[in-house]
């Protein structure tokens, strides 16, 4: 894991010796280190690029939806320009990516589709979902409510200086459903792109009525409801099997 600097934000590089890269957003209240999904696109021979969302961590600015996405275009920018700081004793590298693809978990997947939404990535043919957090304000319901309460009194108890909130009510009220995101009724810009859903059985954090929802909004989609609940809860193994597939189709 090597520290790559864009201006003053900051992202997490896991490499591998090829000239492929998934960019990786991940989940919400979460330092982005290693976990099982990057050591398996590791192994699969992607470098792995998880930014750290503006506002959070060592990550300069204020935390908020629209700083996160523009966080995807900003690294995704970073990754085609090509260079990768490998430490204090070598000297920058070039390396020119052949392939980039995007991966998401949860909170990062409602990023990643709202980017996808503002942008047009170009080359990116491939998109993962892990657990999407999709339209919360079609799926408010008590469940959700609560879970975005519990998640403010973890950010309040454990997190209190990491991230640094431009506004924490709205923010709040758009991941819990309360308030819409204008991007959520814009098509998909990158329309050649090919999505990839996954979502555990018994997810209630993000339930499968989301993926469910968000696959006719992409014209190329997989939707995979597997056992397992959120995130890091679903089977994994079969989880990347359907990746693996996904990849090298």
């Amino acid at each position: 894991m090597i520290t790559q600097i864009k201006g003053k934000k900051r992202a997490l590089l896991f490499p591998a010796q090829s000239d492929k890269f998934a960019l990786f957003l991940t989940g919400f209240p979460k330092y982005p280190a290693a976990n099982n999904f990057i050591d398996f696109l590791v192994s699969q021979n992607y470098n792995v690029l998880c930014p750290l969302y503006s506002g959070t961590f060592d990550s300069f600015g204020d935390f908020s939806i629209a700083s996160c996405i523009q966080d995807v275009k900003d690294w995704h920018d970073f990754i085609n320009q090509g260079e990768y700081f490998f430490g204090p004793r070598k000297p920058q590298q070039t390396i020119k990516p052949s392939e980039i693809i995007f991966c998401s978990q949860s909170f990062g997947s409602y990023v990643m589709d709202l980017a996808l939404r503002k942008y047009d990535f170009g080359k990116i043919k491939k998109a993962i979902f892990l657990s999407p957090l999709n339209k919360p304000h079609l799926h408010q319901n008590k469940d959700s409510l609560n879970t975005a309460k519990t998640t403010y009194d973890l950010i309040e108890r454990n997190y209190p200086f990491s991230y640094r909130f431009k506004n924490k009510e709205a923010f709040f009220n758009e991941i819990n459903g309360k308030k819409n995101n204008p991007l959520s009724a814009k098509k998909i810009q990158s329309a050649q792109i090919s999505a990839l859903m996954l979502v555990g059985e018994n997810d209630e954090v993000t339930p499968k009525e989301m993926a469910i929802g968000q696959v006719k909004d992409y014209k190329q989609s997989i939707l995979k409801v597997i056992n397992g609940g959120h995130a890091s809860a679903i089977d994994f193994k079969e989880a990347t099997k359907i990746i693996n597939e996904f990849l090298t189709a």
